[in-house]
Protein backbone atom coordinates (compact mmCIF):
# COMPACT_ATOMS: atom_id res chain seq x y z
CA UNK A 1 0.00 0.00 0.00
CA UNK A 2 2.75 2.61 0.84
CA UNK A 3 4.54 1.81 -2.02
CA UNK A 4 0.84 2.42 -4.62
CA UNK A 5 0.40 5.48 -2.89
CA UNK A 6 3.94 6.58 -3.39
CA UNK A 7 3.36 5.62 -6.97
CA UNK A 8 0.46 7.72 -7.13
CA UNK A 9 2.03 11.17 -5.62
CA UNK A 10 4.91 10.66 -7.81
CA UNK A 11 4.90 13.32 -10.81
CA UNK A 12 4.04 11.85 -14.26
CA UNK A 13 5.62 14.39 -16.73
CA UNK A 14 4.07 17.45 -18.44
CA UNK A 15 0.63 17.59 -20.51
CA UNK A 16 0.00 20.68 -22.82
CA UNK A 17 -1.42 22.70 -19.44
CA UNK A 18 1.54 22.06 -17.40
CA UNK A 19 2.34 24.68 -14.64
CA UNK A 20 4.94 22.92 -12.79
CA UNK A 21 3.01 23.46 -9.44
CA UNK A 22 -0.59 23.56 -8.73
CA UNK A 23 -2.64 24.01 -5.40
CA UNK A 24 -3.45 21.10 -3.30
CA UNK A 25 -7.02 20.86 -4.36
CA UNK A 26 -8.45 22.68 -7.93
CA UNK A 27 -10.77 25.07 -6.19
CA UNK A 28 -7.87 26.22 -4.73
CA UNK A 29 -7.29 26.94 -0.85
CA UNK A 30 -8.91 29.95 1.11
CA UNK A 31 -6.92 30.90 3.83
CA UNK A 32 -8.19 33.36 6.93
CA UNK A 33 -5.78 36.42 7.91
CA UNK A 34 -5.63 36.84 11.17
CA UNK A 35 -2.80 39.43 13.46
CA UNK A 36 0.59 37.31 13.37
CA UNK A 37 -0.84 34.56 12.18
CA UNK A 38 0.68 32.32 9.47
CA UNK A 39 0.09 29.13 7.49
CA UNK A 40 1.53 26.79 5.08
CA UNK A 41 0.29 25.81 1.74
CA UNK A 42 2.19 22.57 0.62
CA UNK A 43 1.52 22.47 -3.53
CA UNK A 44 1.10 19.69 -5.99
CA UNK A 45 4.34 19.42 -8.28
CA UNK A 46 3.32 18.37 -11.33
CA UNK A 47 6.53 17.91 -13.63
CA UNK A 48 9.64 15.48 -13.35
CA UNK A 49 11.76 18.42 -12.63
CA UNK A 50 11.31 20.10 -8.97
CA UNK A 51 12.35 23.89 -9.12
CA UNK A 52 15.04 24.67 -5.66
CA UNK A 53 16.28 28.17 -6.00
CA UNK A 54 17.02 30.79 -8.22
CA UNK A 55 20.60 31.08 -9.13
CA UNK A 56 21.32 35.08 -10.33
CA UNK A 57 19.33 38.35 -9.48
CA UNK A 58 18.36 40.59 -7.06
CA UNK A 59 16.42 39.45 -3.50
CA UNK A 60 17.91 36.37 -3.46
CA UNK A 61 17.24 36.14 -0.06
CA UNK A 62 15.18 38.56 0.57
CA UNK A 63 12.60 36.50 1.82
CA UNK A 64 14.24 34.69 3.91
CA UNK A 65 15.39 37.68 5.90
CA UNK A 66 12.15 38.87 6.67
CA UNK A 67 11.09 36.07 7.89
CA UNK A 68 13.92 34.73 9.84
CA UNK A 69 13.86 31.69 7.64
CA UNK A 70 17.26 29.51 7.59
CA UNK A 71 19.79 31.13 4.95
CA UNK A 72 22.14 28.30 3.39
CA UNK A 73 25.33 27.98 4.69
CA UNK A 74 27.05 28.29 1.30
CA UNK A 75 25.59 32.23 1.58
CA UNK A 76 27.93 34.79 3.25
CA UNK A 77 26.94 37.69 2.68
CA UNK A 78 22.92 37.41 2.15
CA UNK A 79 22.18 40.95 3.07
CA UNK A 80 24.15 42.18 0.06
CA UNK A 81 21.59 42.70 -2.51
CA UNK A 82 22.24 42.51 -5.62
CA UNK A 83 25.35 41.11 -5.73
CA UNK A 84 27.95 43.08 -7.92
CA UNK A 85 24.82 44.84 -8.80
CA UNK A 86 23.76 42.22 -10.95
CA UNK A 87 19.70 42.10 -11.58
CA UNK A 88 19.36 39.82 -14.58
CA UNK A 89 21.65 37.42 -16.39
CA UNK A 90 21.08 34.80 -19.27
CA UNK A 91 22.75 31.56 -20.04
CA UNK A 92 25.38 30.10 -17.48
CA UNK A 93 28.30 27.91 -18.37
CA UNK A 94 30.35 26.21 -15.95
CA UNK A 95 33.80 24.86 -15.47
CA UNK A 96 35.86 23.49 -12.79
CA UNK A 97 39.05 24.94 -13.22
CA UNK A 98 42.13 24.98 -9.96
CA UNK A 99 39.89 23.87 -7.14
CA UNK A 100 36.80 26.84 -8.04
CA UNK A 101 33.93 26.54 -10.04
CA UNK A 102 33.83 29.14 -12.64
CA UNK A 103 30.16 30.58 -13.70
CA UNK A 104 30.26 32.14 -16.75
CA UNK A 105 27.21 34.21 -18.02
CA UNK A 106 26.49 36.46 -21.28
CA UNK A 107 23.72 39.32 -20.70
CA UNK A 108 23.78 41.22 -17.78
CA UNK A 109 21.49 44.05 -16.73
CA UNK A 110 22.17 45.80 -13.83
CA UNK A 111 20.71 48.43 -11.66
CA UNK A 112 22.88 51.74 -13.15
CA UNK A 113 22.03 50.15 -16.59
CA UNK A 114 18.78 49.68 -19.07
CA UNK A 115 18.54 46.33 -19.93
CA UNK A 116 19.37 46.72 -23.80
CA UNK A 117 22.51 48.68 -22.42
CA UNK A 118 23.79 45.51 -20.91
CA UNK A 119 24.97 46.78 -17.79
CA UNK A 120 26.79 49.21 -18.84
CA UNK A 121 28.08 47.45 -21.81
CA UNK A 122 30.29 45.42 -19.34
CA UNK A 123 28.04 42.33 -19.52
CA UNK A 124 28.40 42.33 -23.82
CA UNK A 125 31.43 40.20 -23.37
CA UNK A 126 30.81 38.04 -20.42
CA UNK A 127 31.23 37.86 -16.46
CA UNK A 128 31.69 35.54 -14.32
CA UNK A 129 31.69 33.89 -10.69
CA UNK A 130 33.57 31.58 -8.74
CA UNK A 131 32.40 28.97 -5.93
CA UNK A 132 33.31 26.16 -4.34
CA UNK A 133 33.34 22.40 -5.74
CA UNK A 134 31.05 20.33 -3.91
CA UNK A 135 32.58 16.80 -3.38
CA UNK A 136 30.83 13.69 -5.39
CA UNK A 137 27.08 13.04 -3.31
CA UNK A 138 27.78 15.32 -0.86
CA UNK A 139 24.23 16.17 0.49
CA UNK A 140 25.51 17.29 4.03
CA UNK A 141 24.07 20.15 5.87
CA UNK A 142 26.96 20.26 7.70
CA UNK A 143 29.80 19.99 5.56
CA UNK A 144 31.48 23.01 4.09
CA UNK A 145 30.09 22.90 0.70
CA UNK A 146 27.16 21.09 0.24
CA UNK A 147 26.14 20.26 -3.36
CA UNK A 148 21.88 20.38 -2.42
CA UNK A 149 22.41 23.96 -1.73
CA UNK A 150 22.54 27.27 -3.88
CA UNK A 151 26.14 28.32 -4.33
CA UNK A 152 28.12 30.92 -2.80
CA UNK A 153 28.83 33.31 -5.37
CA UNK A 154 31.73 35.74 -5.82
CA UNK A 155 31.75 38.00 -8.68
CA UNK A 156 34.81 38.84 -10.43
CA UNK A 157 34.51 42.61 -10.19
CA UNK A 158 36.67 45.65 -11.51
CA UNK A 159 36.72 49.37 -10.50
CA UNK A 160 36.02 52.43 -12.88
CA UNK A 161 36.09 55.66 -11.53
CA UNK A 162 35.39 54.74 -8.05
CA UNK A 163 32.16 52.55 -9.03
CA UNK A 164 32.58 48.79 -8.60
CA UNK A 165 30.94 46.79 -11.92
CA UNK A 166 31.17 43.12 -12.86
CA UNK A 167 34.64 42.42 -14.40
CA UNK A 168 34.02 42.11 -18.54
CA UNK A 169 35.66 38.39 -19.19
CA UNK A 170 36.53 38.89 -22.96
CA UNK A 171 36.80 42.74 -23.93
CA UNK A 172 37.66 41.82 -27.41
CA UNK A 173 37.74 44.92 -30.57
CA UNK A 174 35.40 45.85 -32.35
CA UNK A 175 33.57 46.81 -28.96
CA UNK A 176 30.17 47.08 -29.83
CA UNK A 177 29.78 43.65 -30.64
CA UNK A 178 29.13 41.07 -28.01
CA UNK A 179 31.42 38.87 -27.26
CA UNK A 180 30.08 35.39 -26.44
CA UNK A 181 31.63 32.87 -24.81
CA UNK A 182 30.82 28.52 -25.51
CA UNK A 183 32.84 25.33 -24.87
CA UNK A 184 34.82 25.75 -22.04
CA UNK A 185 37.37 23.59 -21.75
CA UNK A 186 39.72 22.48 -18.96
CA UNK A 187 43.05 21.10 -20.46
CA UNK A 188 45.39 19.40 -17.56
CA UNK A 189 43.33 19.05 -14.89
CA UNK A 190 44.81 19.40 -11.42
CA UNK A 191 48.63 19.88 -12.83
CA UNK A 192 50.84 22.52 -12.86
CA UNK A 193 49.99 23.15 -16.42
CA UNK A 194 46.07 23.48 -16.22
CA UNK A 195 44.60 25.49 -18.89
CA UNK A 196 41.12 26.91 -18.96
CA UNK A 197 40.34 27.63 -22.68
CA UNK A 198 37.22 28.89 -24.79
CA UNK A 199 35.63 29.29 -27.98
CA UNK A 200 34.50 32.89 -28.61
CA UNK A 201 32.15 34.41 -31.08
CA UNK A 202 32.08 38.11 -32.28
CA UNK A 203 29.15 38.34 -35.05
CA UNK A 204 28.73 40.86 -37.14
CA UNK A 205 25.01 41.11 -36.55
CA UNK A 206 25.51 42.31 -33.18
CA UNK A 207 26.60 45.59 -34.76
CA UNK A 208 23.13 45.94 -36.57
CA UNK A 209 21.24 45.66 -33.29
CA UNK A 210 22.26 49.01 -31.48
CA UNK A 211 21.04 52.38 -32.19
CA UNK A 212 23.75 55.33 -32.86
CA UNK A 213 22.77 56.13 -29.63
CA UNK A 214 23.81 53.08 -27.88
CA UNK A 215 27.02 52.82 -30.09
CA UNK A 216 27.85 56.21 -28.59
CA UNK A 217 27.16 55.01 -24.67
CA UNK A 218 29.68 51.77 -25.60
CA UNK A 219 32.50 53.76 -27.25
CA UNK A 220 32.53 55.66 -24.07
CA UNK A 221 32.93 52.76 -22.02
CA UNK A 222 35.24 51.69 -24.18
CA UNK A 223 38.98 52.61 -22.33
CA UNK A 224 37.62 50.93 -19.32
CA UNK A 225 36.80 47.70 -21.35
CA UNK A 226 40.61 47.13 -23.39
CA UNK A 227 44.07 48.36 -22.35
CA UNK A 228 43.77 50.90 -26.03
CA UNK A 229 42.11 52.19 -28.39
CA UNK A 230 42.72 53.76 -31.53
CA UNK A 231 41.88 57.48 -31.85
CA UNK A 232 40.06 59.01 -34.84
CA UNK A 233 41.90 60.78 -37.29
CA UNK A 234 40.99 64.12 -38.06
CA UNK A 235 37.52 64.51 -39.41
CA UNK A 236 36.61 61.09 -38.70
CA UNK A 237 33.48 60.48 -37.38
CA UNK A 238 34.54 58.70 -34.25
CA UNK A 239 31.42 57.43 -33.46
CA UNK A 240 30.19 55.98 -36.75
CA UNK A 241 34.14 54.88 -36.96
CA UNK A 242 33.40 52.60 -33.79
CA UNK A 243 29.68 51.46 -34.79
CA UNK A 244 30.20 50.73 -38.35
CA UNK A 245 33.51 48.40 -38.14
CA UNK A 246 30.98 45.23 -37.83
CA UNK A 247 33.60 41.81 -37.95
CA UNK A 248 32.64 38.30 -38.40
CA UNK A 249 35.69 36.63 -36.16
CA UNK A 250 35.74 33.39 -34.34
CA UNK A 251 38.55 31.53 -32.65
CA UNK A 252 40.06 30.02 -29.12
CA UNK A 253 41.03 32.56 -25.98
CA UNK A 254 42.94 31.12 -22.94
CA UNK A 255 42.20 32.56 -19.69
CA UNK A 256 44.87 34.75 -17.78
CA UNK A 257 44.59 34.30 -13.85
CA UNK A 258 46.22 37.65 -13.47
CA UNK A 259 43.98 39.50 -15.66
CA UNK A 260 40.92 37.43 -14.75
CA UNK A 261 39.90 37.70 -18.43
CA UNK A 262 40.34 35.89 -21.73
CA UNK A 263 42.89 36.30 -24.32
CA UNK A 264 42.65 35.45 -27.92
CA UNK A 265 44.87 32.95 -28.77
CA UNK A 266 43.74 31.64 -32.12
CA UNK A 267 41.46 33.52 -34.95
CA UNK A 268 39.48 32.28 -37.55
CA UNK A 269 36.96 33.74 -39.68
CA UNK A 270 33.11 33.58 -38.46
CA UNK A 271 31.23 30.68 -40.48
CA UNK A 272 34.54 28.22 -39.88
CA UNK A 273 33.67 26.67 -36.82
CA UNK A 274 30.37 27.53 -36.24
CA UNK A 275 29.26 23.76 -34.59
CA UNK A 276 31.33 25.37 -31.51
CA UNK A 277 28.97 28.09 -31.30
CA UNK A 278 26.60 27.73 -28.25
CA UNK A 279 28.79 24.70 -27.51
CA UNK A 280 29.20 22.77 -23.57
CA UNK A 281 31.82 20.83 -23.43
CA UNK A 282 31.02 16.82 -22.17
CA UNK A 283 32.59 17.47 -18.65
CA UNK A 284 31.77 13.76 -18.14
CA UNK A 285 32.84 11.17 -19.95
CA UNK A 286 32.34 7.78 -20.53
CA UNK A 287 35.49 5.16 -19.58
CA UNK A 288 36.24 4.77 -23.13
CA UNK A 289 35.91 8.25 -24.71
CA UNK A 290 38.19 9.60 -21.49
CA UNK A 291 40.51 6.95 -22.65
CA UNK A 292 40.19 7.96 -26.11
CA UNK A 293 42.42 11.23 -26.05
CA UNK A 294 39.64 13.70 -27.30
CA UNK A 295 37.51 16.65 -26.01
CA UNK A 296 34.17 16.74 -26.72
CA UNK A 297 31.50 19.09 -27.26
CA UNK A 298 27.99 19.27 -27.20
CA UNK A 299 26.46 22.40 -29.31
CA UNK A 300 22.22 22.15 -30.26
CA UNK A 301 22.44 18.48 -30.43
CA UNK A 302 25.11 17.99 -32.62
CA UNK A 303 28.90 16.51 -31.48
CA UNK A 304 31.87 18.29 -32.14
CA UNK A 305 35.33 16.61 -31.29
CA UNK A 306 39.00 17.40 -31.00
CA UNK A 307 42.37 15.78 -29.05
CA UNK A 308 42.66 17.17 -25.85
CA UNK A 309 45.91 19.23 -26.56
CA UNK A 310 46.91 23.06 -26.74
CA UNK A 311 47.88 22.18 -30.23
CA UNK A 312 44.78 20.73 -31.28
CA UNK A 313 42.09 22.79 -29.95
CA UNK A 314 43.65 26.30 -31.49
CA UNK A 315 43.92 23.83 -35.40
CA UNK A 316 41.07 24.11 -36.77
CA UNK A 317 41.47 20.72 -39.25
CA UNK A 318 41.73 18.70 -35.45
CA UNK A 319 37.92 19.04 -34.89
CA UNK A 320 35.96 16.40 -36.41
CA UNK A 321 32.01 16.59 -35.93
CA UNK A 322 29.46 13.65 -35.66
CA UNK A 323 27.46 12.62 -38.67
CA UNK A 324 24.57 10.57 -37.57
CA UNK A 325 23.42 9.58 -41.63
CA UNK A 326 27.03 8.03 -41.95
CA UNK A 327 27.44 6.76 -38.19
CA UNK A 328 31.21 7.91 -38.12
CA UNK A 329 33.13 11.58 -37.89
CA UNK A 330 33.73 13.83 -40.49
CA UNK A 331 36.33 16.39 -40.44
CA UNK A 332 35.40 20.09 -39.97
CA UNK A 333 37.10 21.30 -42.73
CA UNK A 334 35.79 19.10 -45.14
CA UNK A 335 32.53 20.65 -44.48
CA UNK A 336 33.28 24.08 -44.76
CA UNK A 337 32.06 24.45 -48.29
CA UNK A 338 29.08 22.69 -48.02
CA UNK A 339 25.81 24.45 -47.91
CA UNK A 340 24.42 23.78 -44.78
CA UNK A 341 27.67 23.59 -42.97
CA UNK A 342 26.42 21.44 -40.09
CA UNK A 343 24.74 18.37 -40.77
CA UNK A 344 20.99 18.40 -41.71
CA UNK A 345 20.19 16.95 -39.01
CA UNK A 346 21.28 17.08 -35.06
CA UNK A 347 23.28 14.00 -33.50
CA UNK A 348 19.94 13.80 -31.20
CA UNK A 349 17.62 14.15 -33.77
CA UNK A 350 15.15 10.95 -32.48
CA UNK A 351 14.58 9.94 -29.03
CA UNK A 352 12.38 6.92 -27.79
CA UNK A 353 10.38 8.34 -24.83
CA UNK A 354 9.25 6.28 -21.94
CA UNK A 355 5.71 6.40 -23.16
CA UNK A 356 5.96 4.45 -26.23
CA UNK A 357 6.02 7.54 -28.89
CA UNK A 358 9.06 8.70 -30.99
CA UNK A 359 10.26 12.53 -30.47
CA UNK A 360 11.72 13.80 -33.41
CA UNK A 361 14.00 17.06 -33.46
CA UNK A 362 15.25 19.01 -36.32
CA UNK A 363 16.66 21.51 -34.07
CA UNK A 364 17.84 21.64 -30.30
CA UNK A 365 17.61 25.30 -28.76
CA UNK A 366 20.39 24.40 -26.58
CA UNK A 367 21.40 21.15 -24.47
CA UNK A 368 24.14 19.70 -22.80
CA UNK A 369 25.72 15.88 -22.29
CA UNK A 370 27.69 14.47 -19.68
CA UNK A 371 28.16 10.67 -18.89
CA UNK A 372 26.25 9.27 -15.21
CA UNK A 373 28.08 6.93 -13.53
CA UNK A 374 24.38 6.35 -11.63
CA UNK A 375 22.59 5.09 -14.52
CA UNK A 376 25.88 4.14 -16.84
CA UNK A 377 24.95 6.04 -19.68
CA UNK A 378 25.22 9.14 -21.19
CA UNK A 379 22.31 11.97 -20.18
CA UNK A 380 21.46 14.82 -21.96
CA UNK A 381 19.66 17.43 -21.13
CA UNK A 382 17.95 20.57 -23.87
CA UNK A 383 15.03 22.31 -24.36
CA UNK A 384 12.89 22.91 -27.76
CA UNK A 385 10.97 26.17 -28.52
CA UNK A 386 12.65 27.73 -25.40
CA UNK A 387 10.02 26.72 -23.45
CA UNK A 388 10.25 22.61 -23.20
CA UNK A 389 13.29 20.91 -21.09
CA UNK A 390 14.01 17.07 -21.84
CA UNK A 391 16.33 14.55 -20.86
CA UNK A 392 16.95 11.50 -22.49
CA UNK A 393 19.95 9.14 -21.90
CA UNK A 394 22.25 6.52 -24.27
CA UNK A 395 25.32 4.35 -24.41
CA UNK A 396 27.37 6.03 -26.23
CA UNK A 397 27.13 9.47 -28.09
CA UNK A 398 26.58 8.40 -30.71
CA UNK A 399 23.18 6.85 -29.99
CA UNK A 400 20.48 5.26 -29.35
CA UNK A 401 18.23 7.94 -27.41
CA UNK A 402 16.13 6.38 -25.28
CA UNK A 403 14.39 6.74 -21.53
CA UNK A 404 13.32 10.53 -23.25
CA UNK A 405 10.91 12.41 -20.97
CA UNK A 406 9.42 15.76 -20.94
CA UNK A 407 10.55 16.99 -17.49
CA UNK A 408 9.68 20.67 -17.54
CA UNK A 409 7.54 23.06 -19.45
CA UNK A 410 6.49 26.79 -19.18
CA UNK A 411 3.46 26.33 -21.69
CA UNK A 412 0.82 26.85 -19.29
CA UNK A 413 1.79 30.48 -18.42
CA UNK A 414 3.61 31.47 -21.48
CA UNK A 415 7.16 32.25 -20.24
CA UNK A 416 10.37 30.01 -21.27
CA UNK A 417 13.40 28.94 -19.92
CA UNK A 418 16.01 28.55 -22.37
CA UNK A 419 19.60 27.94 -22.66
CA UNK A 420 19.22 24.65 -20.24
CA UNK A 421 22.29 22.92 -19.44
CA UNK A 422 22.91 20.22 -16.69
CA UNK A 423 24.72 21.24 -13.77
CA UNK A 424 27.48 18.05 -13.30
CA UNK A 425 29.24 19.37 -10.19
CA UNK A 426 25.99 19.23 -8.48
CA UNK A 427 25.18 15.62 -8.71
CA UNK A 428 24.37 13.72 -5.97
CA UNK A 429 24.51 10.31 -5.14
CA UNK A 430 26.90 9.07 -7.48
CA UNK A 431 24.52 10.94 -10.36
CA UNK A 432 21.08 9.41 -9.49
CA UNK A 433 19.85 13.19 -8.79
CA UNK A 434 21.24 16.11 -11.08
CA UNK A 435 20.35 19.89 -11.56
CA UNK A 436 19.93 21.87 -14.70
CA UNK A 437 19.37 25.34 -15.29
CA UNK A 438 17.90 27.64 -17.85
CA UNK A 439 17.11 30.98 -18.24
CA UNK A 440 13.62 32.36 -16.80
CA UNK A 441 12.07 35.20 -18.90
CA UNK A 442 8.76 36.67 -21.11
CA UNK A 443 11.30 37.71 -23.68
CA UNK A 444 10.64 34.33 -25.65
CA UNK A 445 7.05 34.09 -24.58
CA UNK A 446 4.62 31.66 -26.70
CA UNK A 447 1.21 30.00 -24.94
CA UNK A 448 -1.37 27.76 -25.96
CA UNK A 449 -3.33 30.51 -26.97
CA UNK A 450 -1.47 33.21 -27.75
CA UNK A 451 2.47 34.18 -29.65
CA UNK A 452 3.78 37.50 -29.79
CA UNK A 453 4.69 39.12 -33.45
CA UNK A 454 8.40 39.15 -32.39
CA UNK A 455 10.55 38.38 -29.40
CA UNK A 456 11.70 42.02 -29.25
CA UNK A 457 7.88 42.93 -28.34
CA UNK A 458 8.44 41.48 -25.18
CA UNK A 459 11.87 41.93 -24.59
CA UNK A 460 11.86 46.12 -24.80
CA UNK A 461 8.14 46.37 -24.19
CA UNK A 462 6.82 47.25 -27.74
CA UNK A 463 3.16 47.14 -28.31
CA UNK A 464 2.37 47.76 -24.46
CA UNK A 465 3.60 44.27 -24.05
CA UNK A 466 0.90 42.69 -26.73
CA UNK A 467 0.68 39.13 -25.77
CA UNK A 468 3.25 38.52 -23.65
CA UNK A 469 3.33 36.77 -20.34
CA UNK A 470 3.61 38.41 -17.02
CA UNK A 471 6.95 39.36 -15.73
CA UNK A 472 7.50 37.77 -12.66
CA UNK A 473 9.78 40.48 -10.69
CA UNK A 474 13.27 39.45 -9.54
CA UNK A 475 12.96 36.16 -11.46
CA UNK A 476 12.40 38.42 -15.20
CA UNK A 477 15.67 37.09 -16.97
CA UNK A 478 17.37 34.95 -14.74
CA UNK A 479 18.73 31.39 -13.61
CA UNK A 480 16.59 29.12 -12.01
CA UNK A 481 17.80 25.84 -10.82
CA UNK A 482 16.06 22.30 -11.21
CA UNK A 483 16.47 19.15 -9.45
CA UNK A 484 15.58 16.24 -11.16
CA UNK A 485 15.90 12.12 -9.80
CA UNK A 486 16.65 10.55 -12.48
CA UNK A 487 15.44 6.86 -11.13
CA UNK A 488 11.63 8.60 -12.22
CA UNK A 489 12.72 8.92 -15.73
CA UNK A 490 14.24 4.88 -16.15
CA UNK A 491 11.67 2.62 -16.71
Amino acid sequence: EAEAEAEARRPKGCSNNCSAYAPPYDSGVTLFTTSGGSATVVLRRTQLAQRVYRLTGGGLYRDSLLTNAPIPATVTSPAIDPLAGVLGQDTVMTAVYKGKVLWVWGDTACPRSARQNNCMAYGMHSVAATSCVPSDGNNNDDDDCPGHLPPGLTYLTSRDGGFSHVQPLAPFEPLQQNTWLAGLLVLDAGTPQETLLANFLKNPGDAAQYSRRLCQHHKKKSSALAHSQPPASAGEDADARTCGNAVGLTGIARWNDTLQQFQILQTWPAGTNDFLNDAHTVQRLSPADAASGYAFFAANGYFVRVPATLAAVTNLSAYDVWMPEELAWQPVASRLSAKPVRPPTPSIHKILMNDGSVLRIDSWNSGSVNWNSWANKYVFVGDTNNIDVYIAMADSLAGPWTNGSLVGSHTFSGTSCYNTIHLAHLDLENGRVIHYSCTFTAMWSESLHTRPQSWTTCLFGLNNHQDCASTVPRYEYNNLVYRVDLSELIR
